[in-house]
């Protein structure tokens, strides 16, 4: 199951990501919109019971990553215009990300809070985007 569920995310994002690649909107409420996707995915995982819906949820957290990868990096490019330096900052926030991300989820993991987490600090992004958005 692990496996098929993986299958549907990297089909789904993969899909996603050339699409919204190819959209010419407003970068910076796109990836709000990515957020707010993961902050559904995840809430999607913590209440999952049953196998159509954790595939659902999966494939929703597809859609994000499609849509916060695409955009993530070109926001950066327009936001830091010296060659390298901007996918250099994205690239050590990221890293940092993941770490602390992946340690705190693995401990909310054993009290069935992780996926509560990732809820709310998507959510947290998504507002914090939005807002950020409005005034651009």
């Amino acid at each position: 199951m692990g496996t098929l569920t993986y299958v549907v995310f990297l089909l789904v994002s993969s899909l996603s990501g050339y699409v919204f690649g190819r959209v010419k909107y407003k970068e910076a409420l796109l990836l709000a919109m990515g957020y707010a996707v993961a902050s559904f995915g995840s809430l999607g995982f913590q209440l999952s019971t049953s196998l159509p819906l954790y595939f659902a949820s999966s494939a929703l957290m597809g859609v994000s990553v499609g849509m916060v990868e695409t955009f993530e990096p070109s926001l950066m490019s327009k936001i830091y215009l010296r060659e390298g330096e901007g996918m250099g900052i994205l690239s050590a926030f990221r890293s940092f990300g993941l770490f602390t991300g992946n340690l705190v989820m693995g401990f909310l993991y054993s009290f069935h809070l992780a996926y509560w987490y990732a809820f709310l600090v998507s959510l947290v992004a998504f507002l914090v985007m939005l807002a950020s958005s409005q005034k651009s």
